[in-house]
């Protein structure tokens, strides 16, 4: 069945186009100013990552249903009246994402390849649009009333929504945190170029960009988490590479 996927993928396209991004020299990790810096994201140095593309939004439930119904993905809860859904999925583990991406041709991204994507047209700025956060630029920053935030919806809302960015990739900070392919671990252990494996395999993967309901710290760039293949929440997503 994994011919039928890809050739609904092909011929009636669930997700917007994906975007090439050129081999470039960007700036990775945080500045040593950063007041917001945490102790697992390393000192910006400039690093040369090789061309890639990235899918243009998260992918959505409606995309997930058809490779589920096909039998390559988990199910994960979604039937065919998922099919038309716009929404990030979620409730996905480290293993589903990966799972979905392989049937699509495709991968989940590198933590530098995340990063690369993200950056603005000034690859130190700390989000994609400057320095300064902005509620009206991301979903993030309200859970349940609290937070920076509180106009923002608190939950997950149609993939792209917001604006694209510089890249035209939407929604790279808030609605859901994004899945990598990457182990997490110390900031010295991160790869370095595309395809290379992290030193010290640790039980967990990295997760990038922040969700609608990031409230302990503002979704920057640079900030990283790390949880176990298996997890899987409400505000928890990905998005595929090639």
């Amino acid at each position: 069945m994994l011919w039928l996927f890809r050739l609904l993928l092909a011929v009636c396209p669930l997700d917007p186009a994906p975007v090439a991004l050129a081999r470039a020299s960007i700036h990775e990790g945080a500045a040593r100013a950063d007041p917001d810096r945490e102790a697992d994201e390393p000192l910006s140095r400039v690093i040369e990552i090789a061309a890639f593309s990235l899918d243009r939004v998260e992918v959505t439930r409606g995309a997930y249903a058809a490779c589920a119904l096909t039998g390559r993905c988990r199910a994960s809860g979604t039937t065919w009246r998922d099919l038309a859904s716009r929404l990030p999925m979620t409730e996905v583990s480290w293993l589903d994402a990966a799972a979905y991406c392989a049937a699509a041709g495709a991968r989940l991204p590198s933590e530098v390849e995340w990063e690369r994507a993200a950056r603005g047209v000034n690859d130190v700025w700390r989000f994609p649009w400057g320095d300064t956060p902005d509620c009206t630029r991301a979903n993030w920053g309200n859970y349940e009333g609290e937070g920076r935030c509180p106009a923002n919806p608190g939950e997950p809302v149609a993939a792209g929504s917001h604006g694209a960015g510089p890249h035209g990739l939407h929604d790279m900070i808030g609605n859901v945190w994004e899945w990598t392919a990457d182990y997490y671990g110390a900031s010295s252990k991160r790869p370095t170029v595309r395809g290379a494996e992290e030193l010290g395999r640790a039980p967990r993967r990295s997760v990038r960009g922040g969700a609608c309901c990031s409230i302990l710290a503002t979704p920057r760039i640079t900030n990283r988490v790390g949880w176990p293949e298996d997890y899987r929440d409400g505000d928890l997503g990905f998005r595929c590479a090639r």
